[in-house]
């Protein structure tokens, strides 16, 4: 086994904590908001670190983005090249985005953020190119079942599209949607484990009707 040291350890673990902190920053402040100097303070960092790992603040956003979906994307293919039903890669899918999401709600905002005002496109197209990595894998075990003819011949791109919106709306506003859910606790919050359990049943429910061929 390789020993890299507590030197590659601590850098490793720097780099990590810049992109948790950009993170954090970002969700709440936006792009423009966040400055390289106040993300050093947040990282604990000085500002030739950030430099030295990133070398720009774009840069460093586009790690920040490739790293969430990176992680999000080999998550999906170990589901796609498991021995299991294709409704059964299904139920995975659907809880490994619930899960995703209600615990990376800030990211989500940051990604709304920038596809819906489109400022920067670069940026979008970042983003763009890296989501649609995750969608056609996910598209691919629909088609998987549609082959296998258990799912319907339904738009496999707009289930996806159905699927991930949905998850990624409940979280965009907690507020909101805790009041439509009935919830009454004003400090509660829709990533609260009773509504993640809750979305997770519901997608299952919705997406079983959609894709499975009734006998």
């Amino acid at each position: 086994m390789f020993n890299f040291g507590p030197d590659y350890r601590t850098m490793s673990d720097k780099r990590e904590q810049i992109l948790d902190a950009a993170e954090e920053l970002f969700s709440h402040h936006g792009f423009e908001g966040t400055s390289v100097r106040i993300l050093a303070k947040k990282a604990e960092v000085n500002i030739a670190m950030i430099s030295y790992y990133f070398g720009s603040k774009e840069k460093l956003f586009q790690a920040m983005v490739e790293r969430r979906a990176g992680a999000s994307l080999m998550a999906l293919k170990f589901i796609s090249a498991k021995e299991a039903e294709p409704w059964k890669k299904m139920e995975l899918v659907i809880d490994h985005y619930v899960d995703k999401i209600f615990s990376n709600a800030g990211f989500q905002r940051i990604m709304y953020r920038e596809l819906s005002l489109d400022q920067r496109s670069w940026m979008s197209e970042v983003m763009i190119n890296i989501v649609l990595q995750n969608s056609k894998e996910m598209a691919s075990i629909i088609e998987e079942g549609q082959k296998k003819k258990v799912f319907r011949k339904v738009d496999a791109a707009m289930t996806v599209v159905t699927l991930v919106g949905t998850i990624a709306k409940v979280t965009l506003c907690s507020a909101l949607s805790c009041r439509f859910l009935g919830e009454t606790n004003p400090k509660a919050q829709i990533t609260d484990e009773p509504h993640r359990k809750r979305v997770k049943k519901h997608m299952h429910d919705l997406m079983k009707a959609h894709l499975l061929i009734q006998k």
